[in-house]
């Protein structure tokens, strides 16, 4: 509520924790705190809070670009409402934030046929060209050694189905009609069967189903 020449307002204390109880925009404490922005003006610096807060409502409602980014639409109107301030005024601190002429923490991008601009509000945190860069490359080295572990996984998988499949082969081509024909004797004796193959050079004492060599 705006002051009144008539009307004076009297605002009272906080009390224990009552002030948590309150909405706030947040306003990054590094856009005060950091050399690269000292240069920002005020009014940018809180309408860029505003866009932060603002940026809430588009993940509510899904407002997502094909590259999964989010995008927020604060017309000219709006902020010209909420920093309570001229048309010139507006577009001259959207154009301290905007990339092209700014110090680049949204970027606008022009729908056209009289629709508002997208908005993408950028992370206000300090990352350099080289880190930019740096992080692309370590991105880049991280999905090309997926893709090799997936053609080594392949490969390894193609080689144990081959190792099974001739192993199957293998069992399939034994001459079990000749090991049925091997010829056995077999004679009792106490607490057991004695058995002999004779084309064996070991000899074995069947007790209970368990076989002892001799």
């Amino acid at each position: 509520m705006a002051k009144s020449e008539s009307t004076k307002i009297e605002f009272g204390y906080f009390h224990d924790y009552e002030s948590e109880q309150f909405a706030f925009y947040r306003i990054p404490k590094v856009l005060f705190t950091d050399e690269y922005f000292r240069n920002l003006s005020s009014d940018a610096k809180v309408l860029y809070g505003l866009m932060l807060d603002r940026m809430a409502l588009s993940i509510r409602h899904q407002w997502f670009d094909e590259e999964g980014k989010v995008y927020i639409i604060f017309t000219v109107e709006q902020v010209i409402q909420y920093m309570n301030c001229g048309r010139d005024k507006a577009m001259k601190t959207l154009a301290e934030l905007d990339t092209k002429k700014g110090i680049g923490l949204i970027e606008r991008v022009k729908q056209g046929f009289g629709k508002p601009d997208i908005i993408y509000v950028k992370n206000f945190i300090l990352r350099t060209s080289k880190d930019v860069k740096n992080n692309d490359e370590s991105e880049e080295s991280i999905q090309q050694n997926r893709e090799v572990e997936e053609v080594d996984l392949s490969e390894s998988e193609k080689s144990t189905y081959r190792g099974r499949k001739n192993r199957l082969q293998g069992v399939g081509k034994t001459d079990f009609k000749r090991l049925r024909k091997t010829p056995t004797s077999s004679r009792r004796y106490p607490g057991g069967v004695f058995t002999s193959r004779m084309n064996s050079s070991k000899m074995t004492v069947s007790t209970s189903g368990n076989a002892t060599p001799l």
